[in-house]
């Protein structure tokens, strides 16, 4: 960001090293970002210096300088807390991929079942309907960008 700048729309991407995350069938998962609250996401195509499949290095190499990369909001970890990472973009994070958990009809009722349930629904910020119901279990935002400060 010393070299270009803060991004202040996806469109200023294309000025940027971007690093991508590996999804766990090898394919590098595109930037996507909304345009106005509520609306469609839209995928951004960024030419990525690196592809990572995993989230811990991919943060890594964002706060090392190597470039901006766009993670789901349960991979960010305390260097987004203490500053060495920052958010940009903020204003266009999409809704991530549905999770889903998934397990034996009947087992609900399980306490231990009910407690990864719940902890799931917390650490994922599922909205308590969902949590409690068959959909599933949370949506997450991703437009997150996170660069050196």
């Amino acid at each position: 960001m010393a070299r270009h700048g803060t991004p202040e729309r996806p469109a200023d991407l294309a000025r940027h090293t971007c690093l991508k995350f590996v999804d766990p069938r090898g394919r590098a998962r595109e930037w996507r970002f909304q345009e106005t609250p509520g609306g469609p996401a839209r995928v951004v195509r960024t030419d990525a210096a690196m592809d990572v499949d995993f989230g811990p290095a991919l943060l890594d190499l964002a706060a090392a300088g190597a470039g901006l990369c766009q993670v789901l909001d349960f991979m960010r970890d305390a260097r987004t807390q203490d500053g060495s990472l920052v958010e940009v973009l903020a204003s266009y994070a999409a809704e991530g991929p549905p999770v889903h958990a998934v397990f034996l009809a009947g087992r609900r009722a399980v306490p231990r079942v009910r407690v990864l349930l719940q902890a799931l629904s917390e650490a994922l910020g599922a909205p308590p309907e969902q949590a409690r119901g068959a959909a599933p279990a949370a949506q997450r935002r991703t437009g997150r960008r996170s660069a050196p400060r």
